[in-house]
């Protein structure tokens, strides 16, 4: 940030002070008014003992609802990969057993997919394991990244939406766990949801309970949150926001539920604050499983450890975070340890961008404005 830039924030900041006008306010609208959204946004700060609430905009457009962060329900979307991740570390999952040996059912992977043709894994392939599926560079494949030929890793609506049919990850998982991987584990970073959805099976055979119940013994049972679950379609789940595409015009509305591990939750944007902070300040983990989690394991995986986005200044984490977007939401958390600040955003319009721009301001009001 330069020092002029930097000069002329304060002295706008020092002047809304003056006029008791909420800084954090101004912001959010302004960048609601510069990116034309439709929709609107929750908004959740925890700074220490002190919290900031907000909604903006609309819930529901035609009806004129508004947003409200104690009420109003968001998709996570892929920060549910952070929780999968913590209850594998917390949950006692060995990260670096071959997943064939973990769970017997598992079949070992022996072939990937160069180009449209099938070839075998080179004989010195890395394990595929719980580590490198938890840092996307276990090979595994995502939505897009496999020949046309192959079956869709996303269930077809009517299979989805049905819950005599849609059994859940197990379910999900089966239908493409037999399938040669994307790549050659080890060889570089891979962004896969799927690669998640696995993870999550993973758990729940190892365990013999199901992925949500792990979560809640080693993650939601140290947040004080009662909103957080999974968004099964099929249920009546009260306050659900309406999805707005980057044209203004409603969304449709299929299950993630059977996504789970790598983006199926849903709550306010209270609870989504409450639970960062828990990652920060709770019992939920230990320094040295924080540690584990924030160090990236690979070369290849670059600033991405196992389930969270890591920034490191003098090799220092200043900073761990993780977006998400999917039909009907984008969202970000971002924790900053060293300052014990906690900062979640989610939105139900699909053509919401993220600037950095716009968050290292958020940041620095947060930190000035909510004591």
């Amino acid at each position: 940030m330069s020092t002029i830039f930097l000069f002329v924030f304060l002295c706008v900041l020092a002047v809304a002070y003056c006029q008791n006008i909420d800084p954090i306010d101004q912001l959010i609208k302004s960048e609601m008014d510069r990116q034309g959204m439709t929709g609107g946004i929750g908004l959740g700060i925890i700074y220490g003992n002190h919290s900031y609430y907000q909604g903006y905009g609309y819930a529901d457009v035609k009806n004129s609802t508004p947003i409200d962060p104690y009420r109003s329900m968001f998709r996570w979307a892929s920060i549910s990969k952070t929780v999968t991740a913590i209850t594998s570390v917390a949950g006692g999952i060995s990260l670096d057993t071959p997943l064939s040996e973990l769970c017997r059912t598992f079949p070992k992977p022996i072939a990937f997919f160069e180009g449209d043709k099938i070839s075998p894994l080179p004989e010195h392939t890395p394990d595929f394991t719980m580590r490198r599926l938890l840092s996307h560079t276990a090979g595994y494949r995502s939505y897009s990244d496999v020949p046309s030929f192959v079956e869709s890793a996303t269930p077809p609506s009517e299979l989805a939406n049905n819950p005599l049919v849609n059994r859940g990850i197990d379910w999900a998982t089966r239908r493409v766990m037999y399938q040669p991987l994307a790549l050659v584990p080890g060889t570089k970073f891979s962004y896969t949801t799927m690669g998640f959805n696995l993870a999550g099976w993973a758990i729940e055979q190892v365990t013999g309970s199901s992925i949500m119940t792990n979560m809640e013994r080693y993650v939601f049972r140290h947040v004080d949150a009662g909103s957080i679950q999974p968004d099964y379609e099929w249920e009546s789940i009260p306050n659900r926001v309406v999805g707005y595409q980057q044209d203004g015009r409603p969304t449709g509305s299929d299950d993630v539920s059977w996504k789970l591990p790598g983006g199926g939750l849903i709550s306010t944007v209270r609870d989504l604050a409450k639970y960062g902070d828990a990652v920060l300040h709770s019992a939920m983990l230990t320094a040295e499983q924080k540690s584990i989690l924030w160090s990236p394991p690979f070369p290849e995986s670059g600033s991405y450890a196992l389930g969270w986005v890591t920034k490191r200044v003098n090799d220092q984490i200043v900073e761990v975070s993780h977006d998400g977007g999917q039909q009907k939401t984008r969202t970000t958390l971002h924790l900053y340890p060293a300052d014990g600040l906690t900062l979640a955003i989610m939105c139900n319009w699909e053509g919401w961008v993220w600037n950095q721009d716009f968050l290292t301001k958020l940041y620095a009001l947060a930190k000035d404005y909510v004591k």
